[in-house]
């Protein structure tokens, strides 16, 4: 009866194989390929949990070997030795910070004037209006703002809610940080921290005082005609900010991009040595519920 069936011409299919095998084999295929998935999903997953249970763990396993001796339980010992180490770890990224802010200042300055000549050039429509005297003071206010750029970037970068060293309590260490993650540092690519990208492009950005005073830098889209282009904006495009704001991608140099590696460097080292402290401080707690148990 099977072989009456295959000799009918629709039980092959374009290729000559019958075709309930050919439905069979893509069942089985598709099957395979859904486990090949969840198992690249859950060792990654795995990855990532046993990256943060290494730490914790560490703690616990340091000790574990006088676990029989009450008095080598030396816990504030061991915990002391990691605080100072994190001590040591949170000033260097002080250090680090200051070495961004030099860095940002340096590329701010030729960014500056990278930006004024592309406006005068390519607004020449508004440079032809503008006197010679009028471009000579423009000129001296650019140069006021070249060298009073480490101050306004100080400013920005300056504020404690936006490195994690400077946070009381210090917050947990992610690992594998989303985009949106406020304590990010690592750069993925082109892609840098938003928020210390946001604080650049507000300091960056400042010279459009200056190019704005002298009628450069507006839109000249009908919907925003005359409105003045280097503002933070929403995804609608509505204003968000009055405050200038370089609105596209901002370049950064080789020695910033260094420099914020290095701090994501040490937020990692200083997570891990939070994740072991709270293990030791976790086997403490264990350890003096065991004891008071025994002794009652």
């Amino acid at each position: 009866m099977f072989i009456q069936h295959a000799s009918a011409p629709h039980f092959w299919d374009h290729c000559g194989q019958p075709r309930e095998i050919t439905s069979v084999l893509r069942l089985i295929l598709a099957a395979t390929e859904c486990e090949h998935r969840k198992s690249i999903e859950y060792f990654s997953w795995a990855n990532r949990r046993s990256a943060d249970d290494s730490a914790t763990s560490r703690g616990s396993q340091l000790i574990q070997s006088s676990r029989g001796d009450p008095m080598g339980q030396d816990f504030e010992t061991q915990i002391q030795q990691r605080r100072n180490s994190l001590t040591g770890i949170l000033q260097e990224m002080e250090r680090i910070l200051a070495a961004f802010g030099a860095a940002s200042a340096r590329h701010a300055a030729s960014w500056i004037e990278a930006q004024v000549t592309k406006a005068v050039e390519h607004e020449h429509a508004v440079t032809s209006k503008l006197t010679d005297e009028q471009l000579k003071a423009m000129k001296q206010e650019v140069t006021a703002a070249k060298t009073g750029v480490q101050a306004t970037i100080d400013a920005e970068l300056g504020k404690d809610s936006l490195w994690w060293h400077k946070q009381n309590p210090l917050p947990a260490v992610n690992e594998y940080p989303s985009a949106e993650d406020p304590w990010r540092y690592k750069l993925y690519g082109a892609r840098e921290s938003d928020t210390i990208g946001k604080a650049l492009r507000f300091a960056f950005g400042r010279i459009a005082l200056v190019l704005e005073k002298y009628g450069y830098l507006k839109s000249q889209e009908k919907n925003r005609q005359g409105q003045f282009e280097w503002r933070e904006r929403d995804a609608s495009y509505s204003r968000t900010d009055t405050r200038p704001y370089y609105p596209w991608n901002l370049e950064w140099s080789g020695e910033m991009r260094q420099s914020l590696e290095q701090y994501a460097i040490k937020q990692a080292d200083a997570g891990r040595l939070l994740r072991e402290i709270g293990g030791i401080e976790e086997e403490k707690r264990r350890f003096e519920a065991q004891q008071r148990w025994s002794s009652v």
